[in-house]
């Protein structure tokens, strides 16, 4: 789906079997908020734009967490999911509707 905006692939995502969920999100990157598609499968969490696609496994996370502050100090405009893993945090702005069913689905936890 290369080329493709956030909300191409949330439709895209949308239409997979294994995608759980999708949402619209920011990936936070310091100071910049990147507009990505946000997508739990039963594996990993796959979030990704026209420039970026990553995943993480699930099995690599230590920790998930919502929130509304952000690590870098500022407070967020929707919920903070923020995923943890081998000391690294990956943080993520969703609404809180979608924050809701995430937390359905990907409870907080710590490991």
């Amino acid at each position: 789906m290369s080329g493709a905006g956030p909300a191409a692939r949330v439709a895209a995502a949308q239409l997979r079997p294994e995608s759980a969920i999708v949402s619209h999100a920011q990936l936070i990157d310091g100071r910049n908020h990147i507009a990505v598609a946000l997508t739990l499968e039963s594996r990993q969490i796959v979030y990704g734009n026209a420039d970026i696609e990553e995943s993480i496994d699930i099995v690599q996370i230590d920790e998930v967490e919502y929130g509304s502050d952000l690590v870098t100090g500022g407070i967020a405009d929707g919920a903070v999911l923020r995923l943890r893993s081998h000391g690294r945090a990956i943080e993520f702005v969703i609404d809180m509707a979608s924050a809701e069913r995430w937390s359905s689905l990907l409870p907080p936890h710590r490991i």
